[in-house]
């Protein structure tokens, strides 16, 4: 057994601290290579594994510095009236799209170590929604398309330095786009560029009077980060297991020691309701 000395005896307190003790010399400068992050993982899964056994976790997006926009709310008014709420015509994201899952690992720790002059909300994910294209996405986001295209020439170099992936600007949700397509248009000299519809304004109001949800962003300081932690361990978990679902072989870079996750297994066998 390869258990570490605690001074707690709480097997997840063990964990927890003896996570955030391993060490890296991770920078944007230096870059990050594969045996770093495959070293990285493979304690982090060790750890866990010999002080508390095998985990789950149903969860697939690792956040930095999250701010509740409201989404469930928004999402809402768009599923029962078929209409995009005001707040997210201000809604822009950079999108930034990994090859394959070592590079979403290494997004994971890029996203981790980036200064932006806002402090954006980030997160990195697989893509299970059955009607969204796309596997691996890291997502910036943004107030404005100026701040967006700002962060854009910002990050791009550093992106294109680590890792191997595709960068753009999108606007809100895929299911907007999807259902209203000049949503999606991001340049506001396009003559299809959308504005918000005037007249959806007394839906909103009904819907909010009906459900006495909030509109406005509330900052959660609850998440900031600290180290590594159980949590995102088997996240990564997941990506992984996801992967190997999708005939990724990089997942073999990374670890072949991984958990298996039932939740993923269902989910993209359509046992699951995402």
């Amino acid at each position: 057994m390869n258990k570490l000395l605690n001074k707690s005896t709480d097997p997840f307190v063990i964990v927890g601290d003896n996570l955030k003790n391993i060490k890296n010399n991770f920078t944007l400068e230096s870059g990050i290579t594969d045996s770093d992050l495959v070293s990285l993982f493979k304690k982090s899964i060790r750890i866990i594994k010999d002080n508390v056994g095998e985990l789950k976790s149903k969860d697939t997006q690792i956040y930095r510095n999250i701010v509740d926009l409201g989404c469930k709310r928004h999402m809402g008014i768009f599923n029962k009236f078929n209409i995009i709420p005001k707040f997210c015509f201000s809604c822009f994201k950079v999108q930034v799209e990994p090859e394959n899952v070592l590079d979403l690992c290494k997004l994971y720790l890029i996203f981790d170590r980036l200064t932006l002059p806002g402090n954006n909300t980030r997160k990195c994910m697989i893509e299970l929604r059955p009607k969204v294209s796309g596997t691996y996405k890291g997502l910036i986001y943004c107030s404005s398309t100026e701040e967006a295209n700002v962060i854009l020439e910002l990050i791009t170099p550093v992106i294109n330095k680590i890792i191997k992936g595709k960068i753009k600007i999108k606007r809100g949700c895929s299911e907007y786009s999807d259902a209203f397509p000049e949503y999606g248009v991001t340049n506001k000299e396009d003559k299809n560029y959308m504005t918000y519809k005037d007249e959806w304004d007394e839906k909103e109001k009904n819907f909010d009077s009906n459900n006495n949800k909030r509109k406005r962003a509330i900052k959660n300081n609850s998440t900031a980060h600290d180290g590594l932690n159980i949590h995102e361990i088997l996240i990564m978990n997941n990506w992984l297991n996801y992967a190997k679902k999708i005939n990724d072989l990089t997942y073999k870079h990374v670890s072949e020691d991984i958990m298996y996750s039932d939740y993923i297994s269902k989910t993209m066998t359509g046992e699951l309701d995402v």
